[in-house]
């Protein structure tokens, strides 16, 4: 036991045993070769990469790069940028004008319904009054009822001649 090496006596202590198989060259050759057929692209200003030694020197740049069309470019991009920003102002206008319409006619409708609450609510108290009023006069009925009824009996104990005539409702 003491002629194991280090790696022996892992194997033995932990029990298990990893084993991958190496993987297929062929197909990494294929994906790698796939890659190459692809074409390559540069930065307009080849500055912008973090390489030094594939930074221009400024007179390279001068040189290969076009200020006029670069003037055209911007003078293009800031026409369109202002006609962009005056559309954008004309539909602000019109949007915030259909806004205050909207609520011009929210106002208008909410104060409509105010006044529509208003007149249901005289309308409710008058139904109530009217609703309190009939109750009033169907208990009155039946009263009045009740006190015919007893009038009636009343006069019924009289005798003939001094008998009124019945009430009837």
């Amino acid at each position: 036991m003491g002629n194991e090496s280090s790696s022996e006596r892992k194997v033995k202590e932990t029990g298990v045993v990893v084993v991958t198989s190496k993987k297929d060259k062929s197909q990494e050759d294929q994906h790698i070769a796939q890659l190459s057929y692809c074409p390559t692209f540069r930065p307009l200003l080849e500055s912008s990469l973090n390489i030094p030694e594939s930074r221009p020197l400024t007179s390279e740049l001068v040189g290969s790069f076009d200020q006029k069309s670069c003037l055209q470019l911007c003078v293009h991009l800031q026409n369109h940028l202002q006609e962009c920003s005056e559309t954008v102002k004309v539909k602000q206008f019109r949007l915030a004008t259909q806004i205050k319409e909207a609520d011009r006619v929210a106002s208008a409708v909410m104060q409509k319904l105010t006044e529509r609450q208003r007149a249901f609510a005289k309308h409710a108290e008058h139904a109530r009054k009217i609703d309190d009023i009939s109750n009033s006069l169907k208990r009155l009925r039946i009263n009045l009822s009740h006190t015919l009824d007893l009038a009636n009996e009343l006069n019924m104990l009289l005798p003939e001649d001094r008998r009124l005539i019945t009430f009837k409702i």
